[in-house]
């Protein structure tokens, strides 16, 4: 993927073991993307969204912000699960948006199976921006 996007002046990261300081560092960085992470499977049985039993693999969300009390994350696997339409609706979030306390995050976060795992795009560090290095920005307002 990187090859790709560093032809349009982006590279793409990815990386275990953060922190949530390196969490909120790139969803401050005005030259990375929101980033992706992995929760654990709990994340879904709390959610009703799966059965505890099954199969225990991670699900990835983006998050698109994280304090000390509150992360707000995009879900797009709403539509399996009841309760996760009826939360988001009284949380009076947009469609696949939903706020968790950031303990609780952070805890299914570090319990993936790939521990605190996150993945972003990022404006490439070198200087040699070209014609087609549009900014992230103009992606998102399509």
């Amino acid at each position: 993927m990187t090859a790709a996007l560093r032809e349009w002046g982006y590279i793409a990261v990815e990386r275990s073991g953060q922190k949530h300081a390196d969490l909120t560092g790139i969803l401050t960085d005005s030259e990375t993307s929101f980033p992706m992470v992995g929760l654990s499977r709990d994340y879904l049985v709390y959610r009703q969204a799966v059965k505890q039993d099954g199969n225990p693999i991670d699900h990835v969300v983006i998050v698109l912000s994280s304090g000390g009390i509150e992360t707000v994350i995009y879900d797009p696997y709403e539509g399996p699960s009841k309760t996760m339409q009826l939360q988001r609706q009284d949380q009076g979030m947009p469609k696949g948006t939903y706020m968790l306390a950031t303990a609780r995050f952070l805890s299914y976060w570090e319990q993936a199976s790939e521990p605190a795992w996150m993945f972003w795009v990022q404006h490439k560090p070198s200087g040699r921006a070209t014609a087609k290095s549009p900014s992230l920005e103009s992606y998102s307002k399509s």
